[in-house]
C-alpha cells in the first residue's frame, strides 16, 4: 500500500513571495512519503461525491485526465475523463478544484481500492488509496462549505480571479467519508421568559425553548494528513454529517483529541452540538 514514489515540490517563501501563505500551501493525500507508517486507505460509498483542490506549481493547467491504479500503484486500471474541475489563478497562486463521483470510477473498473492519479499538462499528483465501505462497517460522510483561506491553502472562494476555466462550475463543498460513529452524550432543554406588562400587572410570558443536544463523533483511525483534512472541514460553514440518508446540521464546540498517544495515527474525538429550536417549530 506505500509503494508510490513521492514528489518533491519547493514551495518556499523565497520562491513565491507573491503567495502569503504559500508555505504551508500542501497537497493534503496526495504524493506523500513512502514511508508512511501506517497505511490508510479513504473510505468511500458508490454514491459518494468528493471535491479535490490542488495547488499546482507550473502555472494554470488543464486537468487531462484522472488514472486509476491499483492500490499499490504498480497497475493501470483504466482512465476517468468524466469530471467538473476549473482552474483558478489568484494572489493565493494556482489552484485546480475537481469534483469526481465514486459511480464513475465503478463504471470505468470493478475494483473496490485503488489510487487516483491527477494528471495535467506539466505535473500528476497520486492519492493515497481509496477503499470501499463493507457493508459491516459503520461511517459517516461530513461535510462544510468554505468562502475562506486555510492553512493548507485551499480557496473555496475566489476573493480575486485572474483566470478561471470558461464554463466550469467551481465546487463549494468539501466532503470526506470517515469510519466513525456519532454518540449522545447529553440533552438540555433552555426555556427563555419574558416579563410583559398588563394594564393591571406584569406577568412572566414563556416565549421559547430550545433543545441542545450534545454528542460525540468518535472517529477511528486516521493519520496525520487526514486530520488537515477533518480540520479544514470542522472550520468550515454549514457544518452536516450523514449517516446513510439521515442529515443533520451541527456546531464544534471543543475537544480534537488524538485518543491514542502510542500510534502514529490518529483516533479523533469531536464534541458537537445540535440545537433545535423548539417552541417556534423551527426545527
Amino acid at each position: 500500500m506505500c509503494t508510490v514514489a513521492s514528489a518533491t515540490s519547493n514551495n518556499s517563501a523565497t520562491e513565491r513571495l507573491s503567495v502569503p501563505l504559500g508555505n504551508c500551501a500542501t497537497n493534503i493525500g496526495f504524493n506523500h512519503d513512502v514511508l508512511c507508517g501506517e497505511c490508510y486507505c479513504q473510505p468511500y460509498l458508490i454514491d459518494d461525491s468528493f471535491t479535490t483542490q490542488l495547488s499546482l506549481h507550473y502555472g494554470s493547467q488543464e486537468l487531462l485526465k484522472i488514472n486509476i491504479w491499483s492500490a499499490d500503484g504498480g497497475t493501470l486500471l483504466g482512465t476517468l475523463t468524466t469530471f467538473n474541475s476549473t482552474t483558478s489563478f489568484n494572489e493565493y497562486g494556482v489552484q485546480s478544484t475537481t469534483q469526481f463521483l465514486f459511480s464513475d470510477i465503478r463504471d470505468v473498473t470493478n475494483e473496490d481500492c485503488y489510487r487516483l492519479q491527477f494528471v495535467y499538462d506539466f505535473e500528476a499528483y497520486m492519492s493515497e488509496p481509496y477503499c470501499l465501505i463493507q457493508c459491516n462497517e459503520s461511517s459517516i460522510l461530513i461535510c462544510s462549505d468554505y468562502d475562506n483561506l486555510d492553512c493548507n491553502n485551499r480557496v473555496w472562494s475566489y476573493s480575486t480571479d485572474y483566470y478561471t476555466t470558461p464554463g466550469t462550475i467551481v465546487p463549494m463543498s468539501n466532503c470526506i467519508r470517515l469510519k466513525a460513529v456519532v454518540e449522545y452524550m447529553e440533552v438540555a432543554i433552555e426555556n427563555t421568559y419574558l416579563e410583559v406588562d398588563t394594564t393591571i400587572s406584569s406577568i412572566t410570558k414563556h416565549t421559547k425553548s430550545k433543545m441542545i443536544e450534545g454528542k460525540d463523533l468518535n472517529v477511528w483511525k486516521i493519520p496525520q494528513w487526514q486530520v488537515q483534512n477533518l480540520k479544514a472541514i470542522l472550520g468550515g460553514k454549514n457544518l452536516r454529517i450523514t449517516i446513510g440518508t439521515d442529515t443533520q446540521y451541527y456546531q464544534v464546540k471543543g475537544g480534537f483529541s488524538k485518543g491514542n498517544d502510542k500510534s502514529s495515527m490518529w483516533f479523533p474525538t469531536i464534541k458537537l452540538e445540535k440545537v433545535c429550536q423548539i417552541f417556534n417549530k423551527s426545527c
